[in-house]
């Protein structure tokens, strides 16, 4: 019985017709294309071996579901439009990957693109619009599997979506559900792209790795059910011995009784792991700003190469003065600008792209800046001159820590109209500045805008400010394409909002009083020429590389080279011989647990991802969004596997920006090797980047798991949170 059941199941595919069989073959075979093609003109590298079987067997699997579904009428007409429609929004899919790496420079996973009505897809909209529109050979290359398939369906006649018997639909799904098994084996016996599938998933690397497809399914499956795989840490040493805690950045945290008191894993395995991490020292500078107001200022799309003495003199005072960093880094990840401030704001890793800080909504953030210093009863704000709910702003800042989240469209007024954009950031500090300056003690957050794209005529902060620019590249010599001055233009009304909060903090008696920390959210990605149509009708397009080559001075290759910038913490008693300069590598995580030292706050240094820089015993680490890092001792490119000595990178020393002054007379801050060895514990440097791969692991895997299970809240106590505004 079973024999002749099977045998029937079996020879049922000889029952299909030729044009079925033709028809159902034209998903596979367009997936197949639009991978090859994505690899081609997107991803610009030979993949490896295991992506020519991962890729068409997954290509086979997911084109038979569409086939599938392109039979579900007993139409056969409809199923064919129908047809069409899957096979259009599948190019179109792959079309809108390809054009958010063209403008991001990395690439960023549907859950962030599409994440509500704030996602990438919004925020990119505009200018994705203009590069679609100036690169329609890219676009009718993706476009020709749905070209063929209408020239068969209205031309020939050669489609044909019947529906099926339900014997069908069962060798349909098992033959889909076999190909992927084996799409699967490459990542199962690989152990990089293991890696690369669970404990180290990034969408920018998994997409590199598995192709479109596979990246996809790997990021909607993590959307819904997190990533199980992101739960264990490489453990390599005993907990520490702590004999005077009073000189360290710790508090008392019994890790052991929040791990005996669940079954979790993923909070058992954290607190194990937390227990074995060595505390920050406290030092010199520890409590050097107690009691001072705080400015914090994440800057859209800042770069020091904004940055001149003649053209932004407040800029340059700030960057050339105070703590001085030689060698600072805003990585760019997946979420973009809602990424950088998560960095910055958290002192963690962003995860989860867009979903990262909004997955913070509910927990209890304690050690954000926001918070330790609401404890000590200072006025606490934030504002942005952008819509007030982008980026679900209005959900997450007041959990931050700030009382009032005030932007526009939520008690914000007096800016150049709604629809301007961006919005000037001068017309943000005349609103806001009066609105605080006479609450001392102060701790105020803004996130600008002025400095956001499009860099063209279309932007009215760019026109304000474009002839100024113009005449003083001229002065200088300098030969920038439209876009760069068009960018300088925009930053240079971020420059005048610091000189009119300079002015009104003096004029208040409290700028001697007042720090400043100040950083870009990532460096500029959309720094994209107008398309220029001659009279033939030909366009002529300058992508964002040119521009980033013509504002560098030098072509950017690694992440060091995209993400190197400019950390400011001044006050004005630091001003000249009173700098100190921090020579080692340092990014935007480390802000919070520095910036709290500083304030002297009690804050514990184990639970977050970033470092007191001013610690000279903390070991230096840059982690970027791919898993690469830079040490004191070189950068590690994770997707490449190569290790190249600090020495070697070019960023380290011949693209410092000319805006920074010589600082070699100053009082230098490095990182003390205390062992004595080539690579800080390790003679031998594969031991040494197997021990710094581990620790970027373990960094990634606290920064997932601190928020997924609202850890701070099991310390510290869960609280309620809602959403406040003026």
């Amino acid at each position: 019985m079973f024999k002749q059941k099977l045998k029937e199941f079996l020879s049922h595919g000889k029952t299909y017709s030729k044009r079925q069989i033709i028809s159902a073959a034209i998903f596979p075979a367009a997936l197949i294309y639009f991978e090859v093609i994505f690899r081609i003109i997107s991803i610009k590298a030979m993949p490896g071996a295991f992506w020519w079987l991962a890729m068409p067997c997954a290509s086979i699997a997911g084109g038979l579901l569409l086939s599938m579904l392109s039979t579900v009428t007993k139409n056969e007409t409809v199923n064919n439009i129908f047809g069409a429609i899957l096979l259009q929004a599948s190019a179109v899919l792959f079309m809108i990957f390809h054009f958010v790496e063209f403008e991001f420079n990395i690439y960023i996973g549907p859950q962030s693109i599409f994440g509500g009505a704030k996602g990438v897809a919004t925020e990119a909209s505009n200018y994705i619009l203009k590069i679609i529109l100036g690169n329609w050979t890219t676009i009718l290359i993706f476009e020709i599997p749905v070209i063929l398939y209408l020239v068969f369906f209205l031309v020939f006649k050669k489609i044909s979506f019947k529906r099926f018997k339900g014997i069908g639909y069962l060798q349909i799904i098992l033959v889909a559900a076999i190909m992927e098994v084996i799409a699967s084996l490459p990542i199962c016996n690989i152990v990089p792209s293991w890696k690369a599938a669970t404990s180290e998933y990034t969408y920018d690397t998994a997409i590199k790795f598995f192709g479109v497809q596979t990246a996809t399914k790997l990021d909607t499956f993590y959307a819904v059910f997190k990533n199980p795989f992101k739960l264990h840490f490489v453990i390599e040493n005993d907990p520490p011995v702590i004999e005077d805690p009073e000189n360290y950045h710790l508090m008392d945290i019994d890790f052991d009784a929040i791990k005996d008191s669940t079954t979790d894993v993923g909070i058992r395995e954290l607190s194990k792991y937390l227990k074995t991490v060595n505390p920050s020292k406290k030092n010199e500078y520890t409590g050097m700003f107690e009691g001072m107001n705080l400015i914090e200022i994440t800057a859209e799309s800042f770069t020091p190469y904004v940055v001149d003495e003649e053209l932004t003199p407040i800029l340059y005072r700030m960057v050339n003065n105070g703590f001085l960093f030689e060698n600072y880094y805003q990585p760019l990840w997946s979420g973009s600008t809602t990424t950088g401030e998560f960095l910055i704001l958290t002192g963690l890793l962003p995860s989860n792209g867009y979903y990262s800080m909004l997955e913070t909504v509910g927990d209890n953030m304690y050690l954000t800046l926001g918070n330790q210093f609401l404890r000590r009863d200072y006025t606490s704000i934030a504002y942005h001159n952008g819509t007030y709910d982008y980026f679900d702003r209005n959900l997450t800042h007041c959990n931050l820590g700030y009382t009032k989240y005030v932007a526009n469209g939520s008690g914000m007024y007096g800016l150049s109209g709604r629809t301007a954009w961006p919005q000037s950031d001068v017309e943000m500090m005349q609103f806001s500045i009066p609105r605080f300056k006479d609450n001392s003690p102060f701790n105020i957050y803004f996130m600008t805008l002025s400095g956001h794209s499009k860099y063209d005529s279309t932007n009215f902060v760019v026109n304000k400010n474009i002839d100024e620019v113009k005449a003083w590249a001229e002065r200088k010599g300098y030969d920038y394409t439209n876009s760069v001055l068009s960018y300088l233009a925009a930053n240079l009304e971020f420059e005048k909002s610091m000189e009119y909060l300079f002015a009104e903090l003096e004029q208040a008696g409290i700028l001697e009083n007042t720090v400043i920390v100040m950083t870009g959210d990532h460096y500029p990605y959309s720094l994209s020429d107008d398309y220029v149509i001659d009279e033939k009708g030909h366009v002529d397009y300058f992508n964002v590389e040119a521009n980033l080559i013509n504002m560098f001075g030098f072509t950017p290759e690694t992440n060091v080279d995209y993400s190197h910038n400019a950390l400011v913490i001044w006050t004005s008693s630091m001003e000249g011989e009173n700098s100190v300069v921090i020579t080692d590598p340092v990014y935007s995580a480390d802000i919070l647990p520095t910036v709290s030292n500083l304030f002297g706050m009690e804050f514990d240094s184990r639970v977050l991802a970033g470092r007191d820089v001013l610690d000279p015993g903390t070991e230096p680490l840059v982690i970027f969004s791919d898993y690469s890092w830079l040490s004191s001792y070189g950068y590690y490119n994770h997707v490449a596997n190569t290790f190249t000595p600090i020495d070697e990178l070019k960023t380290s020393k011949e693209t410092i920006p000319a805006c920074f002054s010589d600082w070699s007379d100053l009082k230098t801050i490095t990182w003390q090797n205390t062992t004595g060895h080539a690579y800080g514990a390790y003679d031998d440097l594969d031991d040494y980047i197997k021990h710094t791969k581990n620790v970027v692991k373990n960094k990634m895997v606290l920064s997932q798991n601190i928020p997924l299970y609202d850890y701070y809240g099991l310390i510290w106590g869960q609280i309620e949170t809602e959403e406040v505004s003026e």
